[in-house]
């Protein structure tokens, strides 16, 4: 579960075994507005990080 200022909501992660694919589901708890993400794993080393702005 995730909660702050902006969010509530439970996050659900998937990875594919024998491959680096991946995905994320957000379900809101305060609404039915469900988003997934799909995308590819990389090794930290290989990885470009961005933090986002805080609300």
């Amino acid at each position: 579960m995730v909660q702050g200022v902006a969010v509530s909501a439970q996050l659900t992660f998937q990875m594919y075994k024998g491959t680096n694919k991946c995905t994320a589901t957000v379900n809101p708890n305060f609404n039915s507005n469900r988003t997934s993400f799909t995308g590819t794993l990389y090794p930290a080393e290989e990885s470009n990080v961005f933090k986002g702005r805080s609300i």
